[in-house]
């Protein structure tokens, strides 16, 4: 589904390295592999919502991701506002203190290590959400890109989950 969702897009690929891997999969593994195949002078941005980010201290070798890319953090409902560091956990906090910046072209500086908010639409829709719409039979044709949609609804696909 998400070939489909990117087929159009120039500018996007799909990765399947976690899907392919054999045995746990984790993002530290994942980004290391990534380090050592665009060089340690790429700049590697890590995009992330924010009610993943608060939990980033509760990741396997959290503190090694700031070594291996930036973070970019988008907003959800809920849970917008992240600029101030009070919001973070204190582990998270002490990390982040001193890598926050305000406008994302400092992220082309170097490789990894800092932290960029962006300001983005909040949209209130998630996967949990969409495939509770298809299993109660409504419809979730304005929430995922149209090519997606009608191959959930021709695969028969999260009938009846729930």
């Amino acid at each position: 589904m998400v070939h489909l969702a990117t087929q159009d897009n120039a500018r996007s690929s799909v990765d399947e390295r976690e899907i392919n891997r054999a045995g746990e999969t984790t993002t530290v593994a994942s980004l290391r592999e990534y380090r050592r195949e665009f060089g340690e002078d790429a700049a590697l941005c890590f995009i992330v919502g924010i009610d993943a980010f608060l939990k980033l201290h509760q990741w396997h070798c959290w503190q090694e991701l700031f070594k291996l890319c930036h973070f970019i953090i988008v907003g959800r409902p809920g849970n917008s506002h992240i600029m101030n560091n009070e919001a973070l956990p204190q582990d998270l906090k002490n990390e982040c203190m001193s890598r926050w910046v305000t406008h994302a072209n400092e992220l082309a500086r170097q490789s990894g290590g800092l932290v960029f908010a962006a300001k983005t639409s909040l949209l209130e829709i998630s996967a949990t959400q969409i495939r509770s719409l298809i299993a109660s039979g409504r419809s979730a044709r304005y929430c995922l890109p149209e090519i997606v949609y009608d191959y959930i609804k021709t695969n028969h696909l999260y009938i009846g989950e729930g």
